[in-house]
């Protein structure tokens, strides 16, 4: 497995696509901006074996991107790598200022506005929207979501990982 503090998962190889070693390719984010051309990746499949590759066309296709991978030239060099994920390395993303991904947010301690401990990020969901799971404290048994909701951020402390929230009554 690779190092989540050095690489993050941009998406999967869904199945190949035509005879010139295309793949359909389903990223997490929905976009192509962190699917440059010449830059490296690395290629995972889910018992483990890696593969470092670069990328040769992107094209856009329905909710898919077809990927060419300079690895692969025909159908039967992506077969394979079904369900195999996509890395890049931390640095290379491309962000807007102040943007920040849902890796980010693990682990940061949700505050109110009266400072009081509130839970920690345990991970980011979309369904539809955006909600971080909370896990109140270590003997907490069960996770809740807390939608997220820009208007409800007060402060956010990067360094501190810490966000102070202006939470709704009746949320918990």
């Amino acid at each position: 497995m690779l190092k989540t503090k050095k690489y993050i998962r941009l998406g999967q190889i869904y199945r190949e696509h035509g005879v010139r070693g295309y793949c359909k390719f389903y990223t997490y984010s929905g976009s192509d901006e962190n699917l440059i051309k010449k830059r490296e990746y690395v290629i995972q499949h889910a018992d483990g074996t890696k593969l470092k590759t670069s990328i040769v066309d992107v094209i856009p296709y329905q909710k898919y991107f077809l990927v060419l991978f300079d690895n692969f030239s025909n159908p039967e060099d992506v077969k394979p790598w079904r369900k195999a994920t996509l890395w890049m390395n931390k640095k290379d993303l491309k962000r807007k200022r102040g943007e920040l991904y849902d890796f980010e947010w693990e682990g940061v301690t949700v505050l109110d506005e009266t400072g009081a401990k509130v839970g920690m990020i345990q991970s980011v969901v979309h369904m539809p929207m955006r909600q971080f799971v909370v896990k109140r404290d270590a003997e907490a048994t069960e996770d809740f979501f807390i939608p997220f909701v820009q208007d409800w951020v007060v402060k956010f402390d990067k360094k501190k990982k810490q966000v102070v929230m202006r939470l709704p009554e009746g949320l918990f």
